[in-house]
């Protein structure tokens, strides 16, 4: 058997050898349910410069009939993105998607009986399958495992698609943990040692922390046999992305504080040494974020898997997809829900992608620092490769009017220092203070061969050299004027302090 063009490799996403970063949009979920709507939604998926695209496949097209499988949608996403320039990471909705059991096929939803569900305390069934019962999570396998196959068979070629997620946002909602007989059972036979935490035991003592780690055990056993059997038929990466706990006053997006207000048992930060455990064959767990900072939010799972990726968030901050991209070990994000954003959301996110897809083909692994200032946070301070930027947003000559957010993506490279964003002024120093110089300053744009020159910068646009400033979007003023067709937001630029070497 051949071998899929994409995998993981040290924390890095490789395609074709090379490493790959994910600049992705998220359908919504419905867009891709028909050829019509898929063929309407890659309008807004061209605008918006992406390099991939996040579809769902849902069980119940997949498997209408028990045992009959349905490939033409997936053969119209391979052929639309092949014929756009993307790859695809295919979203499989099967047993439960945001929590729920919506997307199982007829033949699953109208036999509780072969098919149990989840119930609460009370007896109540929840629209959700039991994790617990054999004959769901071999349905599903095997519905999952014939995608894979599938794609085996149409994608191998090609490596259109890259990266699957399995699964979506899984956990219970309404209720801490399944309380149905099988739940039951396994409930009263569980030795700590079975869940892979020593602290079981302390666990006991709040009873909805208990049951979010038994769920999170039982999800991710689960998942895990969808997974390999999927790994068995066509061995792409996999994940499972994680609906995160949130705080009472966050974005409604952010969920809840109590396991059931938000999907217990799902690979939240606290539950992914549970799914480490259960589910060997995912590669990785990543978070969904809505709200909050993104580059915080995700900490967690880069100490975890070693690698970071958002494979949902917010369409209408480009600040937060520079965020997402702070890490070395960062493979990339989504913006969800491309097919219904505005024209100046498309704008935005397609001169943030072009702007970090030409810094990402040339910074490899190097060291790399995110940052977004505004009124709560109007400058920051960082280090990288031995050299301290003081960050300021852009100023105003003439004094006048509220600043708007600056934003950036700064990462040190072998022969100086590339800079990506909006809005922002940086003034370097040594870790001892003084003073660093600008020796050259470059406005780059992405060409076929790499970044060549636009315009080369000094005098006003550098302040005689003691600073690197990428203009605001709409610089009032006189000073330093942007030239339309060469204002890209990129620069690449070299220090150097007297007596010194450059840097």
């Amino acid at each position: 058997m051949s071998s899929p063009r994409s995998r993981l490799d040290d924390g890095r996403l490789l395609v074709d050898g090379a490493p790959f970063t994910v600049l992705g949009v998220e359908l919504h979920n419905s867009s891709a349910s028909t050829p019509v709507s898929i063929d309407a939604a890659w309008v807004a998926v061209a605008r918006s410069g992406a390099n991939t695209v996040l579809a769902p496949v849902a069980w119940d097209q997949w498997e209408p009939t028990e045992g009959v499988f349905d490939t033409r949608l997936v053969d119209h996403l391979l052929a639309v993105a092949r014929a756009g320039g993307q790859r695809l990471i295919l979203l499989w909705f099967g047993s439960w998607k945001n929590g729920v059991s919506s997307y199982t096929p007829a033949w699953v939803k109208r036999d509780p009986h072969r098919f149990p569900l989840a119930r609460r305390a009370d007896g109540e069934p929840l629209m959700a399958l039991s994790t617990l019962a054999d004959a769901n999570a071999a349905a599903d396998a095997r519905a999952f495992a014939s995608l894979m196959s599938h794609l085996r068979e149409a994608d191998a070629e090609h490596g259109t698609v890259v990266m699957v997620q399995v699964e979506n946002e899984v956990g219970l909602l309404g209720t801490a943990r399944d309380h149905g007989a099988l739940a039951e059972r396994a409930w009263r036979q569980r030795p700590p040692a079975r869940f892979g935490l020593d602290a079981w035991a302390d666990a006991d003592a709040d009873v909805d922390r208990a049951g979010e780690m038994f769920m999170a055990w039982h999800y991710g056993r689960y998942v895990d046999t969808v997974a390999e059997a999927g790994k068995r038929e066509w061995p792409l990466p996999m994940y499972v992305n994680a609906w995160l706990d949130g705080d009472e006053d966050a974005n409604p997006m952010a969920g809840g504080t109590a396991p059931g207000d938000f999907p217990s048992g799902g690979p939240v930060p606290r539950m992914l040494e549970i799914w480490r455990a259960a589910a060997p064959s995912v590669d990785f767990a990543a978070p969904d974020v809505y709200a909050g900072d993104v580059f915080e939010r995700a900490s967690s799972y880069d100490a975890s898997f070693g690698m970071q990726f958002i494979p949902e968030m917010r369409r209408d901050s480009p600040a937060q997809l520079f965020r997402a991209l702070g890490r070395t070990s960062a493979i990339g994000m989504a913006a969800f829900g491309v097919d219904s954003a505005s024209d100046g959301e498309l704008a935005r996110i397609a001169r943030a992608y072009a702007q970090l897809s030409a810094v990402a083909e040339v910074a490899g692994t190097g060291e790399r620092a995110a940052f977004h200032l505004d009124d709560d946070r109007p400058r920051e301070s960082i280090a990288l490769d031995g050299v301290t930027f003081e960050i300021e947003r852009d100023f105003d000559p003439q004094g006048e009017g509220d600043l708007p957010d600056g934003y950036g993506l700064l990462v040190a490279c072998a022969d100086g220092f590339l800079l990506c964003g909006s809005g922002v002024v940086l003034t370097p120093r040594r870790a001892d203070g003084s003073r660093l110089w600008v020796e050259s300053c470059v406005e780059v744009a992405r060409a076929d061969d790499g970044l060549v020159p636009a315009r080369v910068l000094n005098g006003d646009e550098t302040g005689g050299g003691t600073h690197i400033r990428i203009t605001r979007d709409d610089p009032p003023g006189f000073g330093p004027v942007p030239i339309a067709a060469s204002r890209t937001g990129i620069l690449s630029f070299r220090l150097y302090a007297a007596g010194a070497d450059s840097r």
